[in-house]
């Protein structure tokens, strides 16, 4: 469906405005796509709300830590509770207003994960630090489905690859030792991030998309996996050559999902960055390989010939798209 910004620019083309008309500038306001005051005082307002409810948390951790003998067992538990208490009350008496209630759960979020830490300070439990980053994502599950908030969402995708990347640092193997070896903890990320960023693309395909949030997922999947990809390249005795085709697949996903599915140019340059990546390490390695001085001169021209054909293939595909909606 074309944005307001395409309807447009369709409209200004076919030159559906006379001379005597509007001026275009009162155009563009009435459609929306230049921000008015109300705009900005409602970024404003989110905004600083949200800036404030993230300063009132921190400053109670850091007010904690400053003060920690003076407060004493008790005390420090005391503030922590009763600031998870208050958030979770502001939730039940702001219900009604969606973005409140939402910044009040994602407070009560942070503050359950300062809860669990001072725990676990206070009485030295002696968990593995992957128990606590795994059990806050998962106290904090409710909180999420019920907030619909792209920021909690993006904890808990967070807290879930850390308490995997800490799980691996433990015990050097995931899943009981289904996944051992150099990589595992990147496969993890890769598979969860990717299978986290299909079901939200899928739910989000009536709804709007928080596009940031997303791409942020996609970004963590494709590092995880070009990372793999570059390994491979420098140590192919050590790593699966599974990893290249798994690599081609997920490269193959994005341009079908991003190009015909959904259309993303940022997601697309980040594919044709990563591709960029893995074929001059390749390029780098058979240099290094040769010991030739003329090679680094080849490198920098074979960078400068992909990066160059790389934006020209964006612009070319963002023109189509363009076209497509005219």
């Amino acid at each position: 469906m074309p944005t307001r910004r395409q309807q447009l620019l369709q409209l200004l083309r076919r030159r559906a405005f006379a001379a005597n008309d509007t001026p275009l500038p009162d155009i563009i306001s009435a459609a929306g796509l230049r921000p008015g005051a109300s705009d900005w005082h409602h970024f404003a307002d989110r905004l600083l709300l949200l800036l404030g409810a993230l300063s009132l948390v921190f400053s109670l951790l850091f007010f904690i830590a400053y003060n920690w003998v003076e407060l004493g067992r008790m005390g420090r538990f005391a503030l922590v509770e009763l600031a998870l208490v208050g958030a979770v009350a502001l939730y039940c008496w702001q219900h009604r207003r969606r973005w409140v209630a939402a910044l009040a759960l994602l407070s009560a979020s942070v503050l359950l994960g300062v809860l669990m830490a001072l725990f676990g300070q206070v009485y030295q439990t002696g968990a593995d630090p992957w128990q606590l980053f795994f059990n806050w994502a998962l106290l904090i599950t409710p909180w999420v489905i019920v907030a619909r908030l792209p920021a909690l969402w993006l904890l808990w995708v967070a807290l879930i690859n850390v308490s995997a990347v800490l799980y691996y640092s433990t015990f050097f193997s995931l899943f009981g030792g289904l996944l051992v070896g150099e990589g595992s903890e990147r496969w993890f990320m890769f598979v969860f991030n990717g299978l986290a960023l299909a079901l939200w693309e899928w739910l989000a395909r009536r709804r709007e998309r928080p596009e940031w949030a997303l791409r942020i997922v996609a970004i963590a999947a494709g590092f995880a996996m070009t990372s793999l990809a570059l390994e491979w390249v420098f140590s192919p005795a050590s790593t699966s050559a599974l990893v290249l085709l798994v690599y081609a697949g997920a490269l193959a996903a994005t341009y079908w999902v991003y190009r015909y599915w959904r259309f993303d140019l940022m997601l697309l340059a980040g594919g044709c960055m990563s591709v960029i990546m893995v074929l001059q390490c390749l390029l780098f390695k058979a240099i290094a390989d040769t010991g030739e001085a003329a090679g680094m001169l080849l490198l920098a021209m074979s960078l400068l010939g992909m990066g160059t054909g790389a934006a020209l293939w964006l612009k070319q595909l963002s023109a189509k798209e363009q076209a497509r909606h005219e």
